[in-house]
């Protein structure tokens, strides 16, 4: 199992994986905890599957995610032609919040202790600011 990427607010946290079964088969999923009264750890939302993303002709971002509307934990693998490219995602929510994270190794995770109104625009970004491509997501 390799631990991808690790994003948290306090008492809630999002990580990023990926692993192989034993037949060589590669996975990625997105885990959510929250942190109980106890200080414990718990699962509070789990997606993903197995690494055969949709063909893309532009940089996307192969989203999962779970919460709305009441608060947003979510992100992914960016994918598709160009996605090299890419440095920064822009989530933005109709109504608002607007999130945003770096691509570290390919993945955005983001965080929103707020409600969200989906759909939400996704943008994504090269290093210097400037827009690679949009999409819409959820």
């Amino acid at each position: 199992m390799r631990f991808v990427k690790q994003r948290g607010i306090p008492g809630q946290e999002l990580h990023a994986v990926s692993f192989a079964d034993r037949d060589g088969r590669n996975y990625r999923y997105l885990v959510g905890v929250v942190q109980d009264a106890k200080g414990g750890w718990q699962v509070k939302g789990l997606a993903g599957g197995g690494e055969g993303d949709p063909p893309r002709d532009q940089p996307w971002v192969n989203f999962c995610g779970w919460g709305w509307p009441r608060s947003f934990c979510g992100g992914g693998w960016v994918i598709g032609s160009g996605s090299k490219a890419a440095a920064r995602v822009r989530l933005r929510f109709r109504g608002g919040p607007m999130l945003e994270d770096t691509v570290d190794d390919g993945v955005v995770l983001l965080i929103a202790d707020a409600r969200v109104d989906v759909p939400a625009t996704a943008e994504i970004l090269d290093a210097n600011g400037s827009l690679l491509a949009s999409h819409s997501a959820f």
